[in-house]
């Protein structure tokens, strides 16, 4: 009796789950003859079924869990019966169990993907192809897949659409049926118009996402034999797109990012600032050296608008000791990016110092500037941040700090090194420079960037 009493339970327990669930993956189903296959019906029809099935799943385990508790009860002893109920049942459990672990994994993913609704992953408000400005139809992710199949073209993409909650689109076009063969990818942006040319076969679309674009071709361009590479982290070694990066791009949508390149591996060697505020950086400003395929490594961050943290501390002795002099740049110093000329820092313990009587270094210790007739020093003044000046450095915050000896600012570039390093894990600043990387022949660093990253 008392394990009919323990069964029972067991089957009351899997029911109200199974009920649970289900009622927390009640949708307004839509009714499927008037399921719209223009561009984002796919999603929208294939979220329908899974949810579909999922309501089957669970009305068999249902069924299935009564039948075996049906068995058990009417066994009546009878071993035979007993064991196929419980065999029913085990099957009935591991069902139930793949059914929650299938939502689960899939919510988890991305938990928009079942969202019984348009999508607006999929589903682009505004964006539609003409023939004439009477005859349009809507557009989605999956675009046209074959502009020529029924014979008759569509003439071109228009995103008719106003203000800053509209995403950037990016544009794939193909020159044969089923997205194959990449031509060229574009932007759209509210209010573009796309003239469709006859080797645009078909087409599709996805937001633009946040990070940096590295392109082999020039113009920021993609084809079939020059891809992009987007990334939103550091790249030590950019293997493939090595010495290939030909142009560049800040794709700023929600969150902002900066991005330097480097001429050598783990963020070494010459480097390159991405310019964030136009369209596409060709690497090639006016004036100044080229940096056309000379990349290896990239340095990525997202950009913070709000600056945290205590700042970065500049030692003139190894291992952070302030005796021997120091200056900290405080975020509440600057506003976004700070750029410093180092000949014009001193020692002096924060920007806001700017007299000797400030200065940290010890008397003794400071640089001379005047000697009597026995060449003894009469005069000193605080030393600057130039040459090997700095000797450890400490990170108080979230910062990437890049010395360079130009201003890769205006498009020049020359020796550079960037902190934290790659094995600075817990990205605290070195305890010692040592100026390997930025060290050329005659060469020191004569700027500073903080950036406030992410």
């Amino acid at each position: 009796m008392k394990k009919k009493i323990i069964y029972i339970l067991i089957i009351v327990f899997l029911l109200l789950s199974a009920g649970n669930l289900s009622l927390a993956l009640e949708v307004e189903y839509p009714d499927m003859p008037e399921i719209d296959f223009v561009g984002t019906s796919l999603p929208l029809y294939m979220a329908w079924w899974f949810y579909f099935l999922i309501r089957i799943g669970f009305f068999v385990v249902f069924a299935v869990v009564i039948y075996s508790g049906f068995l058990y009860v009417t066994s009546a002893g009878r071993s035979q019966r007993v064991s196929e109920a419980k065999s029913r049942l085990i099957s009935a459990l591991i069902g139930l169990i793949i059914l929650i672990t299938s939502y689960l994994i899939i919510v988890t993913l991305n938990p928009e993907i079942l969202e019984m609704r348009d999508l607006e992953v999929f589903r682009f408000p505004g964006l539609y192809i003409e023939k004439s400005p009477d005859v349009r139809q809507a557009l989605g992710m999956m675009g046209i897949f074959d502009n020529q199949a029924d014979g008759s073209k569509w003439e071109r993409i228009v995103y008719d659409c106003e203000g800053d909650k509209y995403p950037t689109l990016v544009a794939s076009f193909y020159e044969e049926p089923n997205f194959r063969n990449i031509i060229r990818e574009k932007d759209l942006k509210c209010g573009d118009v796309h003239q469709l040319s006859p080797e645009e076969r078909s087409f599709n679309f996805v937001r633009k996402k946040d990070g940096v674009s590295l392109y082999q071709a020039e113009g920021c361009e993609v084809t079939t034999n020059r891809p992009l590479k987007h990334i939103t982290e550091n790249i030590y070694d950019l293997t493939d797109f090595r010495n290939k990066i030909s142009s560049a791009s800040i794709d700023y949508v929600e969150t902002a990012y900066i991005g330097v390149l480097f001429e050598e591996t783990n963020l070494q060697g010459s480097c390159y600032y991405i310019h964030p505020n136009i369209d596409c950086d060709e690497l090639n400003r006016e004036g100044f050296p080229p940096f056309n395929n000379k990349a290896s490594s990239a340095a990525v961050y997202k950009y913070d608008f709000d600056v945290r943290g205590e700042g970065v501390t500049f030692y003139r002795n190894s291992f952070h000791q302030k005796e021997g002099g120091y200056l900290t740049i405080k975020p509440e110093e600057f506003e976004g990016i700070y750029a410093g000329i180092l000949g014009n820092l001193k020692f002096t313990g924060s920007l806001d110092n700017t007299s000797e009587e400030d200065c940290t270094v010890p008397v003794q210790e400071r640089d001379c500037v005047n000697w009597d007739y026995k060449g003894q020093c009469i005069e000193r003044e605080c030393p600057n941040l130039t040459g090997k000046n700095i000797s450890s450095m400490s990170i108080d915050g979230d910062y990437f700090v890049l010395f360079t000896s130009s201003d890769p600012m205006r498009g020049a570039w020359g020796a550079c090194q960037g902190f934290p390093t790659p094995n600075d894990k817990k990205r605290e600043g070195p305890n010692q420079i040592k100026w390997e990387y930025i060290h050329y022949p005659g060469r020191f660093p004569t700027y500073v960037y903080i950036f406030p990253v992410k």
